[in-house]
Order: C-alpha cells, then sequence, then structure tokens
C-alpha cells in the first residue's frame, strides 16, 4: 500500500493561486500512472495525494522509487512525501481499507520532503535489489498506531541534482544556478522560481526561512 502526496501544496497554493496548484496536483497524478510497476494500479486520489495498491512487495518498491524519480525531474515542481507499507487489505466497491492503509498513510505524513519511509519488508527488499540505501528510523509511535513500528528511509538512487534548492515561499525546487531570483539573507543565498516569491520572502524573511528549515 503506498501513500503518496506533494509537501508544500498549501504554501503553492497561497504563493501562485489555485489554478497552478491543480496543475500540479493533475500533473502528479500523471507522474503517478507512469510510475507504477507491475500490476499496480491507482485507487484513488485525494486532493495533492494519490493512493496506490501493488500486487506485492516489489512493484511497490518499484512504484514508490520511479515516482520519487519522476517528481525529482519535474522542473519547478513541489516535493513529494511517500509511505510504502507491506499487508493485508479489504477492497469494498474499488476501495480498500484496513491498517495496512492506515499505516501506510501514517508513513507518508511522517515523512520529509524527499523522502520515502516505510517497514521493514519493503526495506529488506530495496536493499537487495536496489541501488537505493536504507537508514534505520528505530521505533516510532505514529498517530493513532497503539504500537511503535520501526521505519525506515529510503534515499540513494533519487536524490535530486545538487543545485536543486527548496523555493522557502512556494516549496518548490528550482535549480539554485539558473532561479529567476535570488536573495541574499542571514549568510545563506535563498533562490526562488519568481520575481513574486523573492519579493514575498524580502517582506518576511523568518517566517519563510522557518518554514523552510521544516519542510
Amino acid at each position: 500500500m503506498l501513500f503518496a502526496d506533494l509537501a508544500g501544496f498549501t504554501a503553492l497554493t497561497e504563493a501562485h493561486g489555485d489554478e497552478r496548484a491543480v496543475d500540479a496536483a493533475v500533473r502528479f497524478v500523471e507522474l503517478t500512472e507512469r510510475a507504477m510497476g507491475h500490476g499496480s494500479r491507482l485507487v484513488k486520489t485525494i486532493g495533492d495525494a494519490v493512493m496506490v495498491l501493488a500486487p506485492d512487495c516489489r512493484a511497490g518498491v518499484e512504484t514508490a522509487l520511479a515516482l520519487m524519480r519522476a517528481v525529482d525531474a519535474e522542473p519547478r515542481f513541489p516535493g513529494v512525501r511517500i509511505g510504502l507499507h507491506v499487508g493485508t487489505v479489504i477492497e469494498r466497491n474499488g476501495d480498500v481499507f484496513g491498517a495496512t492503509v492506515n499505516i501506510a498513510a501514517r508513513f507518508a505524513e511522517h515523512a520529509h520532503v524527499g523522502q520515502l519511509i516505510t517497514s521493514e519488508p519493503a526495506a529488506l527488499h530495496v536493499s537487495q535489489h536496489t541501488n537505493a540505501t536504507v537508514r534505520s528510523l528505530g521505533p516510532t509511535r505514529l498517530k493513532n498506531i497503539s504500537e511503535e513500528i520501526e521505519l525506515f528511509a529510503v534515499e540513494g538512487s533519487h536524490d535530486r541534482p545538487n543545485a536543486q534548492v527548496l523555493d522557502p515561499v512556494c516549496h518548490m525546487y528550482v535549480d539554485a544556478d539558473t532561479a529567476p531570483a535570488r536573495l541574499p539573507w542571514k549568510g545563506r543565498v535563498w533562490s526562488f522560481c519568481s520575481f513574486e516569491c523573492a519579493r514575498a520572502f524580502a517582506a518576511d524573511p523568518e517566517r519563510y526561512a522557518d518554514g523552510a528549515a521544516s519542510a
């Protein structure tokens, strides 16, 4: 079971308006459909999030990593957060339910921008069959889940190019070398997707710098 959503979607909406945000959400669904591994299917979309059911661990991992690479390759696009959990589900009327679904959703909520969070079965598959690396985050208590679950962060094969940095206002990734606008502040040069975002940052840098740090 895989959940994925666009990080900073609210910030994108506030900075560029509903139409630009909806365009990003629609494009995200297209990228998800192209990334799905053998036998996987898109169950539904929920605003800026997608819910995918894979037939097995391998297909789930393939889908997750392919989606991360696809999002990373999109110019001026928000980052993605993905949660992947392995287990049984109940299918009713084209939808899926059960503890596996709930846990996968919690994994996605726990993930940072550009991060895949998963549990041991999928983490083992990643470490044995891909070039990505797996890092244990240790036992973690998740919202509305009674027992702690050991979480794993998958990283490495899908990292963005070094020049890609987060616009602190709209939370889209931009190329630091070709960004339309840049501003120095507190010993760092901040890059922006537009002059509008640069002006918003200049008006209240503390607000946006703090938000970028926690994204």
